[in-house]
């Protein structure tokens, strides 16, 4: 009975040694990601779709904002709605994005995307660098990712192009 146990365990141990990497090597990539959270944010209304898509600091973040609704008498569903309403908000560019870069180096890519709109909202009304609205000719959009057991988005940066 020992024996067979023991064969047994031995086994199982070198069927998912074999499987481990078949597993990892299947793992999406940090474009499929952003595709998928592009899905999701055009086709659905729940915050939680998006929770295994985003890293554990935007997760984190997420989390506070909505326990900060929550402390003000904000119900959770309604936290999340919110949540995901500005997440759509800032998406809402979507069909004006054109991706003109993709890097990764080790644990970290950076998808690269030029927003050619001219509704854009200014981001950049407040910052000093920006000499003023009419510079702007485009908006660069920076999305991160970065891998903790499969690629998340981490978080996205918006910048100015200015005209030349």
């Amino acid at each position: 009975m020992k024996k067979m146990v023991n064969g047994l365990s031995i086994l199982i141990l070198v069927t998912s040694l074999t499987w481990v990497p078949v597993c990892f090597s299947q793992q999406s990539g940090p474009e499929e990601v952003y595709r998928e959270y592009r899905m999701i944010l055009s086709s659905k209304n729940d915050f939680d779709a998006l929770a295994g898509l985003l890293s554990s600091r935007t997760l984190k973040a997420s989390l506070q904002y909505i326990e900060k609704l929550k402390s003000r008498g904000v119900p959770e569903a309604e936290a999340k709605s919110n949540l995901l309403k500005g997440r759509k908000r800032a998406f809402k560019y979507e069909k004006s994005r054109k991706q003109t870069g993709f890097n990764q180096m080790g644990s970290k890519a950076v998808i690269t995307f030029v927003v050619e709109d001219k509704n854009i909202p200014n981001h950049f009304k407040n910052k000093p660098s920006v000499d003023s609205v009419a510079t702007i000719e485009k908006t660069v959009e920076e999305v991160h990712f970065v891998n903790e057991n499969g690629w998340k988005l981490d978080h996205t940066v918006i910048k100015p192009w200015k005209s030349k």
